[in-house]
């Protein structure tokens, strides 16, 4: 995962052992304070601090902590990303407690990004990936859909970890539970995920452009957004 912050003050939680980039267009600005903290599920913390160290100059700040429990002071922060904690934390009122914490720690009028997968991301993968014959990926398919509580009886990391998967309605009502107001949904892959063969069509100029346009025409239709492996809910601080 790669995320670039511009002149900001940032509270990113995730999960992952990508790599965080910081940049600024105005040299006085050069030092973005980001706070990292690790939900623990994807990484050892040892594992994220490298990662982190990575993408941060020895200028900015970052620490290993919980989701729900920052060290971050009251209404210190322009955004919070969540990347992550929202589906590794199963149960409902851990997501809700953590979504507080980040309104906490946001200035008035702070805006959370918050990622989550969706409630058909396992049925898309069986598709795309030929698992439709699976009898064990078909049987967590089977309760995703049913519950969107995810679980791996194998050993099988590409059947990946426990977390929960969203209907977009759940993620909008969690997140105002939590003291925010929503201001927009949007998937992240799209449509585009189900291409038989994406690399050609992104390779090639005129499909990238046909398949980006198409994309960002059915992106708030309701109906559709929820067709992608992964979502993101914007919310706004509420006073």
């Amino acid at each position: 995962m790669r995320t670039t912050i511009v002149l900001a003050s940032i509270l990113l939680t995730c999960c992952s052992i990508g790599s965080v980039q910081v940049s600024s267009k105005e040299p006085a600005k050069s030092v973005v304070p980001v706070y990292v903290n690790h939900t623990g599920q994807d990484a050892t913390g040892e594992e994220f601090v490298a990662a982190v160290k990575r993408g941060l100059s020895k200028s900015h700040k970052y620490e290993v902590g919980e989701p729900n429990s920052s060290a971050q002071p009251d209404g210190s922060c322009d955004a919070v990303l969540m990347f992550g904690p929202l589906y590794h934390l199963t149960e409902r009122s851990e997501r809700v407690r953590a979504i507080r914490e980040a309104r906490r720690v946001l200035k008035p009028d702070g805006y959370v990004f918050a990622a989550t997968i969706s409630r058909v991301a396992s049925f898309m993968a069986a598709v795309c990936e030929n698992l439709l014959n699976d009898t064990t990926f078909l049987s967590i398919v089977e309760v995703d859909l049913e519950t969107g509580q995810h679980r791996n009886p194998t050993d099988n990391i590409s059947f990946f970890t426990d977390a929960f998967f969203h209907r977009n309605v759940e993620i909008r009502a969690e997140l105002e539970e939590g003291g925010f107001s929503i201001v927009k949904q949007v998937p992240i892959e799209g449509l585009g995920s189900m291409a038989r063969d994406f690399d050609s069509i992104w390779a090639e100029p005129h499909g990238r452009k046909v398949l980006l346009s198409l994309l960002e025409r059915t992106e708030m239709i309701e109906e559709v957004s929820g067709s992608s492996f992964h979502i993101m809910t914007v919310g706004r601080k509420a006073v």
